[in-house]
């Protein structure tokens, strides 16, 4: 044998039918990866989620804010005034009840997609305020059903009736006029429009049901009882929802039972 024969690599058998022979994953092995992959997945997914949820939250934000504009430009074309309920004698509910008519005129460009929260888009569409669905934070249905909307409208910035329920909106066609933007005495805390599952909104027990605070996150519970639902009174385990204040600022507010009752938040 000589020197360089001894430092030569030898040489391997040929494989059978001349191929070369390859080394593949074992089944342990490839359920390893299968395991790492799902779990990464399962991180993944949640984070994801979260991600939307925010998202959409942003976006329903940048809606309200777009609303405020149009709603200081309406009040500076109508002496201080806020959008009268039962402006025109409407026959569809959308105008009777919400402002969306009334204030397009002022940002045509955006259409009627600013009234709609991306939350709300795939979840059942409400046509009555005492629809069990509402609890899963869908849009209300106006103009005949044909479109819809998500936010609620301060009653008592629209009718000057300290006492004002939701279900009384200002005393038929001959409604009390809206209240003057310069009669507002902290409009950085006044309510104007909320994440909401119906048109209406007043300071009392029942206007504060059809708030979605579920639309933004948080468990939904199953409905119990008939309307009034308790779940729609306490909303055990909300998240929260965006309000939009009379000087055209948007904010997030967490959810608690008694949100309204405090110092920082007003309604006329």
């Amino acid at each position: 044998m000589t020197l360089g024969n001894a430092f030569r690599r030898p040489s391997l058998p040929p494989a059978v039918g001349g191929r070369s022979q390859r080394h593949g994953f074992t089944l342990i092995e490839l359920l390893v990866s299968i395991t790492i992959i799902a779990v990464l997945i399962g991180l993944l997914i949640p984070m994801v989620m979260k991600g939307r949820i925010y998202a959409n939250r942003s976006i329903c934000m940048s809606n309200m804010r777009q609303i405020g504009m149009m709603t200081m430009q309406y009040c500076d074309n109508n002496d201080g005034g806020f959008p009268a309920i039962f402006p025109n004698h409407p026959s569809d509910a959308g105008s009777l009840y919400g402002a969306t008519d009334q204030l397009q005129a002022y940002l045509p460009e955006s259409g009627y997609r600013v009234y709609l929260c991306p939350a709300s888009l795939g979840k059942p569409l409400l046509y009555n305020d005492t629809d069990p669905m509402a609890i899963q934070g869908g849009a209300y249905a106006w103009n005949g059903g044909r479109q819809g909307c998500s936010y609620s409208w301060n009653a008592h910035l629209r009718a000057q009736k300290p006492n004002l329920d939701w279900w009384d909106t200002g005393g038929g066609t001959a409604a009390a006029s809206p209240i003057n933007y310069s009669q507002i005495e902290n409009p950085s805390i006044t309510v104007w429009i909320t994440d909401s599952s119906s048109a209406r909104l007043d300071r009392f027990y029942y206007g504060l049901f059809f708030i979605s605070a579920y639309r933004h996150g948080g468990r939904i519970p199953s409905l119990t009882g008939s309307w009034p639902y308790p779940e729609l009174i306490d909303k055990p385990g909300a998240n929260g929802f965006n309000l939009l204040m009379a000087d055209g600022h948007a904010k997030w507010m967490p959810w608690s039972i008694n949100w309204w009752d405090n110092d920082n938040i007003a309604f006329q």
